[in-house]
């Protein structure tokens, strides 16, 4: 099986299943992945996102991802990061400078007149805008629609282990 993702270490934990089998089940998702996915990955990636200072069509996207979950018969359960862990918001002050960065570059190469390859550039700066600047957004589309999410107390990545690990043990 080829990779779904470019990170070889979650490739390997993927597991498949035929899509009816997981109808009516509840599939916990880590929200930051999610949304870092979504910015990141055709057809929704906006390689101009940083000069825009925002993504423009992200509710739509978003409602059409989730109108396919409903057609599936299938619901996402997503899991935000709560607070941040020691050092985080040091790593996350360094990405952020780097990012801008990489923006002043493209908006250089922009005003020198090169404009393919500024929108090049900008469309390598996919880290500008945090996928946690869209919690808000994704939360208010949950709410409209009736489905529960939860905010771990730090790391979405290890509430999603655990409630794994606490439906396994409640089911056999």
């Amino acid at each position: 099986m080829s990779g779904i993702t470019e990170e070889p270490w979650i490739d390997s934990q993927v597991v498949q299943h035929p899509l009816p089998e997981l109808e009516d089940c509840s599939i916990a998702i880590d929200a930051t992945y999610y949304l870092q996915l979504i910015q990141a990955t055709h057809p929704y990636n906006e390689p101009l996102l940083p000069a825009l200072g925002g993504p423009t069509g992200i509710r739509d996207h978003l409602e059409m991802e989730l109108d396919k979950w409903k057609a599936h018969k299938m619901t996402p359960f997503f899991i935000f990061d709560g607070q941040s862990i020691v050092g985080q918001d040091e790593v996350t002050v360094k990405k952020g400078l780097d990012a801008n960065h990489r923006t002043a570059q493209a908006w250089e190469l922009y005003f020198n007149g090169r404009a393919n390859e500024a929108v090049g550039a900008f469309g390598q700066v996919s880290d500008a805008y945090r996928a946690q600047n869209l919690y808000p957004l994704l939360q208010s589309i949950l709410r409209e629609r009736g489905l529960h999410f939860l905010v771990a107390p730090f790391q979405a990545s290890a509430q999603v282990r655990t409630d794994r690990l606490t439906s396994q043990s409640s089911n056999g």
